[in-house]
């Protein structure tokens, strides 16, 4: 007797990834299948869930208000001088109130070095979304984090010099998911809103996450449905 094989996608899809070799794979959007079908044909079903995680509205009325803000520095792997000189450009922009830093869990930070009264390290017990609501805006580097913040609402800043990936290795930029910043001293949070703002990010986000902007109870019909049938 065959047995049925199901593959639930956790992780944002790369092209490193091998061909889908299941019965059914249930993906977050057209993004992951096409990714998968450029490593080869494959003769899996495919049922698209979304990305997981709680749906926002964009919250960019505040970087346009002109009140001070606080911003998130969400890290990956990272360069331990850069961070420094990054967290006291963050420190000093007349814009900016509080300045949440959240560690990866397999790279702990330090910040006893640093003098600034502005900066925070948060708790290894919050969750993504817990730091992500404390935030007005938040910037990272080569990570899969800026999709769930998105959806949550939050926006984020994309910063290729705060770690050691190859730029843009996740095609943020290229498929215009994420806003860049190229330098954090000339930071333009206007910008930011106006390119979170347009209504067609709204289409390009769902290119990776089938599941924006629809019903979450109708999703979860599909998918049942789809089980099922391998099941029977």
């Amino acid at each position: 007797m065959d047995i049925k094989t199901i593959y639930i996608q956790h992780a944002y899809i790369t092209d490193d990834f091998p061909p889908l070799r299941f019965n059914l794979a249930l993906l977050d959007g057209q993004c992951a299948r096409d990714i998968y079908a450029a490593q080869g044909a494959s003769q899996t079903s495919i049922v698209f869930r979304g990305l997981e995680g709680e749906e926002r509205s964009m919250k960019t009325d505040v970087l346009i208000q002109g009140t001070p803000l606080t911003v998130g520095l969400f890290l990956n792997v990272f360069y331990e001088e850069k961070l420094k000189n990054i967290l006291m450009s963050l420190e000093n922009h007349p814009g900016i109130q509080r300045i949440i830093v959240r560690a990866h869990p397999a790279y702990p930070v330090n910040l006893s070095f640093l003098e600034c009264p502005k900066v925070e390290l948060s708790s290894r017990e919050k969750t993504l979304w817990e730091d992500a609501d404390a935030c007005d805006v938040v910037i990272g580097g080569n990570s899969s984090f800026h999709l769930s913040v998105l959806k949550y609402g939050v926006p984020t800043l994309y910063y290729n010099d705060l770690d050691y990936v190859d730029y843009d290795d996740y095609n943020f930029v290229k498929n215009n998911i994420c806003y860049e910043i190229t330098s954090i001293r000339d930071l333009n949070f206007q910008k930011a809103a106006e390119f979170y703002a347009d209504p067609d990010w709204k289409k390009r986000f769902s290119y990776l996450d089938a599941g924006y902007g629809r019903d979450q109870e109708k999703i979860n019909a599909e998918t049942r449905s789809a089980i099922e049938k391998q099941l029977s």
